[in-house]
């Protein structure tokens, strides 16, 4: 009878470990469950949050990009503008070069003219 009372004590005993093992490994598990959901929420936070950071330094970098190119179009404007005004200064130096040959050239050609003109009459009176 002994015997078969340790044999019960024993059988209760380890029924009642094996239980509390069960539910320690159920709240083990339940806890692991726990925490890889957590991980999850985590790693998708941190994906949106990396896609977010990619878009903003896409963003940054077109809008970077843009304004370089407005910037470079804006020099190209002034230079050409620029450009523009000196060769109209070189034409209008050129125009009044040539107006002021021009000029002298008629007031070479009208001395010459009344100098021939003299010296015809003087010709004349020296023939009449």
């Amino acid at each position: 009878r002994n015997k078969d009372e340790l044999t019960l004590k024993y059988n209760r005993d380890l029924s009642s470990l094996r239980d509390k093992a069960i539910n320690e490994v159920s709240e083990k598990d339940k806890k692991l469950f726990e925490l890889q959901e957590r991980v999850a929420e985590h790693e998708r936070e941190k994906h949106i949050t990396i896609e977010r950071a990619r878009s903003e330094i896409l963003q940054k970098t077109v809008e970077k990009y843009e304004s370089l190119q407005k910037e470079y179009e804006h020099r190209i404007m002034d230079e050409v503008s620029r450009s523009r005004v000196s060769q109209d200064e070189i034409l209008q130096k050129r125009e009044d070069s040539v107006t002021r040959l021009e000029k002298e050239v008629l007031e070479q050609a009208q001395q010459h003219r009344v100098k021939l003109e003299v010296e015809m009459s003087q010709r004349q009176v020296e023939m009449n």
